[in-house]
């Protein structure tokens, strides 16, 4: 639901999933809070995507997204994160200190080169990805897709949640986005990772579609019992640009899991956010697991660990 950048271009301008874009490949990393009340950091599973794109005039930019670790070598985004990506240059950032780590970095002609498996890091490369077959742009819907990388992360994956997630649950937000908004389809201050907690209303109605910044899924009936509503009202966190794609985390006894994957947000980051249910893309998540334990089994993998853990 939302790419941080100086222009969101990603679900075509709309708040809701929100990628940002930018011509600049590094934007200011702002340390205030998320919309709505948040604290820095959080769950190590809750990862940045970073990507150089094509841009509608040929020219080349940046985006950036959100994405939740969910089985080894996998991350679940948002579909509208993943459409024109630049000759491979799609990453996936696991550290503190984003602006810090992406100096360090180098190039080539291929383009940003990041540690190769095994260095000490905390970035991995996008090995493939792919989009929901059924996913299409004008409905925005179902928004999700999957990031197969080059190597295990240094920490264990969340795992799915199998329930249907009811309304009135206490949940946790967590993601890479903006954390303001200079204008109701536009955010700043992201690439900084910020947790919160909401509380779930259900699944969205028609009345949450604004033709200002159209999410023309939500005139579908079956569409919309695919989804989960969070509350955005002050009292709450609220995701909006560059958190396109973060997990929507549930506790059940102890245990922490990802129930959904962020994909609008109302104008301005405000009002509501929503996320597509896990439980109702089950078989399509688990295909994938299994896909990706297959290709990866007789590759070796290692990666530098990572210290903080959050909510």
């Amino acid at each position: 639901m939302k790419l941080n950048g100086t222009v969101f271009v990603a679900l075509g301008m709309f708040t809701a999933a929100a990628c940002g874009e930018t011509a600049d490949p590094v934007v200011e990393a702002s340390r205030e809070a998320i919309v709505g009340p948040s604290t820095l950091g959080g769950r190590n599973e809750v990862v940045m995507l970073f990507a150089r794109v094509v841009l509608a005039n040929g020219s080349i930019g940046t985006r950036t997204c959100s994405g939740g670790y969910f089985a080894p070598r996998v991350v679940a985004t948002a579909a509208h994160c993943l459409p024109d990506i630049f000759s491979g240059q799609l990453f996936v950032y696991y550290g503190d200190t984003f602006d810090a780590d992406f100096a360090l970095l180098t190039e080539d002609q291929n383009g940003l080169v990041i540690p190769a498996p095994g260095q000490p890091s905390s970035w991995a490369k996008a090995d493939s990805f792919e989009i929901h077959p059924s996913y299409t742009p004008d409905q925005h819907f179902p928004d999700i897709g999957i990031v197969y990388l080059d190597r295990k992360l240094p920490f264990d994956p969340l795992p799915l949640s199998r329930n249907v997630v009811a309304a009135n649950r206490v949940v946790t937000i967590s993601g890479w986005g903006a954390n303001s908004t200079p204008t109701p389809t536009t955010g700043v201050g992201s690439r900084v990772q910020r947790t919160g907690t909401s509380r779930t209303l259900g699944s969205p109605t028609a009345a949450d579609f604004h033709p200002e910044d159209p999410n023309n899924g939500l005139l579908v009936p079956a569409n919309r019992l695919a989804q989960i509503k969070l509350d955005g009202n002050p009292a709450n966190a609220n995701s909006c640009f560059g958190d396109s794609g973060s997990p929507l985390l549930i506790t059940d006894f102890g245990q922490t899991y990802i129930a959904g994957v962020n994909y609008f947000t109302g104008l301005s980051c405000a009002d509501y956010s929503l996320y597509t249910r896990i439980s109702s893309f089950l078989p399509f998540f688990d295909e994938r697991t299994r896909r990706v334990a297959r290709k990866f089994s007789s590759r070796p993998s290692t990666a530098s660990p990572r210290t903080r853990q959050g909510p």
